[in-house]
């Protein structure tokens, strides 16, 4: 079935897990997470994606098989009760669960390299501040400035290493303990010559990076003595 576009006043639509025939919300879990990031994102620069509905057999109604927690952040910008015309894409009752279903699978976490690298080039390249990415999308100041903190501590290597799954986040964020980031890559060298980062355990790279840290402070000690 080819999906047909219409738009569906706000107050006509409801989840698809309240559709009396056939409840087409496969996520169950998580449902009301993050809605007020969401509304503040959609208050900001408007929904992206159609809402996925069908018609269950209640009058004047349809059900949204993918897209419930947009509903939900328009209903808390707008009210339940609006007539607020939203975008839709209509699919058949039989199909709307495993639409669903199809989608929440497939969603994938953004990663925090991801993230990093999407806020920064924000910056740089559209001249955003802080607060003006954190408004945009729903975040804190603090949220973003630790995605840049994090992202910016680690040297391109460990990011690529952790962007591949090969490097475990505990070991990530011990990392930025050694400093710059070619000290980084010096150490994750000498912890696993060959490049096996996948079987470091945090333990032993809190330890060296320590040690590393240590020896740092030792030294600009010993400097700052002998001025």
């Amino acid at each position: 079935m080819q999906s047909t576009h219409l738009q569906v006043p706000l107050k006509n639509l409801r989840p698809g897990h309240e559709a009396p025939n056939h409840p087409g919300n496969a996520r169950v879990t998580g449902r009301e997470d993050g809605i007020a990031e969401l509304a503040a994102h959609i208050h900001a620069r408007g929904k992206i994606d159609d809402l996925l509905v069908y018609d269950d057999g209640v009058p004047h109604t349809y059900f949204v098989a993918n897209g419930n927690r947009s509903l939900a952040a328009l209903r808390m910008i707008y009210g339940e009760e609006s007539s607020e015309p939203v975008d839709c894409k209509l699919t058949t009752a039989e199909r709307a669960f495993e639409d669903s279903l199809a989608v929440s699978v497939t969603a994938k976490k953004f990663h925090p390299v991801d993230e990093f690298e999407a806020y920064a080039r924000l910056k740089t390249e559209h001249g955003k501040t802080e607060e003006e990415i954190a408004k945009q999308y729903g975040m804190t100041t603090r949220e973003v400035l630790q995605a840049l903190a994090l992202g910016g501590s680690l040297s391109p290597h460990v990011r690529d290493l952790w962007r591949q799954g090969r490097i475990e986040t505990e070991v990530v964020h011990a990392l930025p303990m050694v400093g710059q980031h070619d000290a980084q890559d010096r150490l994750l060298k000498k912890l696993s010559p060959e490049g096996r980062y996948d079987r470091l355990v945090v333990t032993s790279t809190v330890e060296d990076a320590s040690k590393v840290f240590r020896s740092k402070i030792a030294a600009a000690a010993s400097k700052l003595a002998r001025r």
